[in-house]
């Protein structure tokens, strides 16, 4: 039997999470795209939480700040932190009642709701292969990594770029397009 792991299957788990349910985030918050680390020779996955609200007008749906971010080990799925960002200093500053910007930003303009989920599906499955590659060994390629970072710079909201470089810098460096 093959192991694998999915990026799919941790997001459904994390909603019935024990460790994250007392955590005492708010209702509404929604897991954004995940930062891949090494924290101590442990594969982890920093997963940031954040919040949309639905103004009613097309492409104005509001994006608040990443406000939580938990940390899960790959591939067991056991979370092992969670923080809240408003209470760490690089942080101070964030108003996180204050929304960063809207969505759909100009790179996802011209797809629909079906198209868009199916580009984020596609991008949570090109997590799969680095996760998978880093734990079992499956094989990776220069090409699988071109892909893993044009989606994931064509699917991450602008506003949101500023919280990622913060929440872990290595992988910021690596994943994120400079624009």
């Amino acid at each position: 039997m093959t192991k694998t792991f999915s990026t799919i299957a941790l997001f459904k788990k994390l909603k019935t999470n024990a460790f994250i349910l007392n955590s005492c985030m708010p209702m509404g918050y929604v897991p954004g795209l995940p930062l891949l680390c090494i924290l101590n020779g442990n594969l982890c996955m920093k997963v940031p939480f954040l919040k949309y609200k639905i103004t009613g007008k097309v492409d104005k749906t509001l994006v608040y700040p990443v406000r939580y971010v938990a940390t899960v080990i790959i591939p067991e799925g056991h979370v092992v932190c969670f923080e809240d960002l408003a209470l760490q200093k690089a942080f101070v500053n964030v108003d996180f009642s204050v929304p960063v910007g809207t969505f759909r930003h100009e790179a996802v303009m011209d797809l629909d709701k079906e198209s868009y989920e199916k580009l984020r599906s596609e991008l949570l499955r090109a997590y799969d292969k680095i996760v998978n590659s880093l734990a079992f060994d499956d094989a990776y390629s220069d090409e699988e990594e071109r892909t893993f970072k044009d989606l994931f710079n064509r699917i991450l909201e602008p506003s949101l770029r500023p919280f990622y470089q913060v929440i872990d810098p290595i992988f910021a460096n690596k994943y994120i397009s400079q624009q």
